[in-house]
């Protein structure tokens, strides 16, 4: 078995898989600056972004490098493309803690109604919705760490295989919380999950920066006359 299928072997039957040293430190500084200019452009000091790619398009050529695109395009039948791109920095000026539960909205065009979708949201003006559990169950997130992570600085914790089952409650799993992995990663190295997988992480207790690159793909079409917000090629 090759490493790419280990890889998704394991993301599809564990819920998640561990990418190492997926980018150097020239790779990571290069987009590091991308990120801190944003920033610095905006005048602002805020701890995450947002439609990523829409708001640094410079970005997405130095995130989803060859090799990542033809990893996660072995996830799908026909051309995956990026649904959902954020940028987010747990440190402790901007600290929160984040119970188990699984990542089942998605960011759609507008707010139409459409049979099987529901729970809608909107934040920072994204529409969010939960789709069909199908659609849900098609998606793979990958997450880019930029440092060095541990439970210190609130490195994610997974319920191994909890995404196997749909959209259920978080108390169904209460008995797994004690048990579940931690995601210990350094920087430059990458996760893949599954959107379904049970996932909570601590607060951040280290004094050092926790950021990381979130982004989601699928290949499906959505509903009547809704469409994905953020639809973006992975190839430039």
């Amino acid at each position: 078995m090759t490493a790419t299928e280990q890889y998704i072997n394991s993301c599809n039957k564990k819920g998640y898989c561990f990418l190492p040293e997926l980018f150097s430190d020239i790779d990571l500084n290069s987009i590091s600056t991308l990120i801190e200019d944003h920033f610095i452009n905006k005048q602002t000091k805020e701890y995450s972004i947002r439609n990523l790619f829409q708001e640094i398009p410079n970005l997405k050529s130095l995130v989803l490098t060859p090799s990542i695109v033809s990893l996660v395009s072995k996830f799908f039948s026909t051309p995956a493309f990026v649904t959902k791109a954020l940028y987010f920095n747990k440190n402790t000026a901007e600290n929160w803690y984040v119970p188990f539960h699984q990542d089942i909205s998605i960011h759609v065009n507008e707010k139409i109604d459409t049979e099987g979708y529901g729970m809608w949201t909107l934040k920072e003006g994204l529409v969010g919705v939960v789709p069909p559990v199908h659609i849900l169950e098609n998606t793979v997130t990958l997450r880019i760490h930029l440092d060095d992570t541990d439970e210190r600085n609130g490195a994610l914790k997974v319920i191994e295989g909890s995404h196997l089952e749909g959209i259920r409650k978080s108390e169904s799993l209460k008995a797994a919380f004690d048990t579940a992995a931690v995601c210990c990663l350094k920087k430059g190295d990458a996760m893949l999950m599954k959107p379904l997988l049970f996932h909570a992480s601590s607060k951040n207790n280290s004094g050092k920066p926790r950021r990381v690159i979130h982004i989601e793909f699928n290949n499906l079409p959505l509903n009547g006359s809704l469409e994905w917000a953020e639809k973006t090629p992975v190839t430039n």
